[in-house]
């Protein structure tokens, strides 16, 4: 699937949520209602499945992208907190454009982009990738997105024991001692993953049906997480690895992994614990769109130095 594809299906599926929110067939309760089925079931499912799938990838390469994923993420994560100071004022409205801009849609968007760019190792380079962002999404977005707001879920450690997180430890282990998981129990797994994409693309959609659009266009603060989340993230991730292993694949493969915008998953843990999801989801939407020129944008630029 090209990068075409991949876009049309984000915008049909938001298209679909926002339709059926509109003709009252999707509300606030069914949101909350589908982001807990996605948390529970599809979400751990995607996660273990995504994960599975290296077990055929050489390990070297898998053991310094897991490695490597850790300081990409740390590094997005301090950029994220630098910028948020200057996009918001209040503390807990900073939690959430750090999430914003930190956490990308590496799964639904990002496999099929680094396949249309790179091929088959884009998409095995961008799996291992996504496995810190499932980890991190549910621990340190959680934290992000609820620390100082009175209004939120108090977060806990116990709550790293999510779903989620569980279905990740479990199977980089199975990973790291070499388990094979028969394909007739992965493939029903699998495919309860997939609706984890479309579903958490439909509650995007019927959340920008509940509020104004005007919303979408005119926050400047939008366009500021935009810029750091699909330029300069992008930017300071490519240069970073381009330092360490050159014009490579896993060069590409973290600059791709970058340049996705907002993931899904930001908005339905806003959803969960009672944060701000109005700001995430309006953001993230913003983002789907202005993302189908930066990305290639970002692409042709970095290639100027292969």
């Amino acid at each position: 699937m090209d990068i075409a594809g991949a876009m049309l299906k984000i915008i049909a599926a938001m298209g679909l949520g926002f339709f059926l929110y509109k003709i009252h067939v999707m509300n606030d309760e069914t949101n909350a209602v589908m982001s807990k089925v996605i948390t529970i079931g599809a979400a751990p499912c995607m996660i273990f499945s995504s994960v599975m799938s290296l077990s055929s990838s050489d390990k070297s390469i898998v053991y310094m992208l897991l490695l490597a994923g850790i300081g990409l993420y740390a590094v997005m994560a301090l950029i994220a907190i630098a910028a948020a100071r200057f996009i918001a004022k209040e503390k807990k409205d900073r939690g959430v454009y750090q999430a914003i801009m930190t956490f990308g849609n590496s799964a639904f968007l990002g496999f099929p982009v680094g396949q249309a760019l790179m091929g088959d190792i884009g998409v095995s380079y961008m799996a291992i990738l996504n496995v810190h962002q499932n980890v991190f999404a549910y621990s340190l977005g959680v934290i992000m997105l609820t620390k100082g707001n009175k209004d939120a879920e108090r977060f806990s450690f116990k709550k790293l024991l999510s779903p989620p997180n569980i279905a990740a430890v479990i199977g980089i282990v199975m990973l790291f001692i070499g388990v094979k998981v028969p394909d007739l129990v992965m493939q029903p797994i699998s495919f309860i993953g997939q609706m984890c994409s479309p579903l958490s693309l439909m509650i995007i959609g019927a959340g920008i049906a509940a509020n104004p659009l005007k919303e979408l266009f005119v926050n400047w603060r939008f366009y500021a997480a935009a810029a750091v989340k699909l330029l300069i993230i992008p930017a300071v991730g490519f240069a970073l690895a381009y330092l360490i292993w050159g014009p490579t694949d896993i060069t590409s493969a973290i600059t791709v992994h970058c340049s996705m915008p907002t993931a899904a998953i930001i908005t339905l843990i806003a959803i969960m614990y009672k944060a701000d999801n109005r700001t995430t989801t309006s953001a993230t939407g913003l983002m789907d769109i202005l993302c189908i020129g930066t990305i290639p944008l970002m692409w042709v630029l970095t290639r100027l130095f292969y």
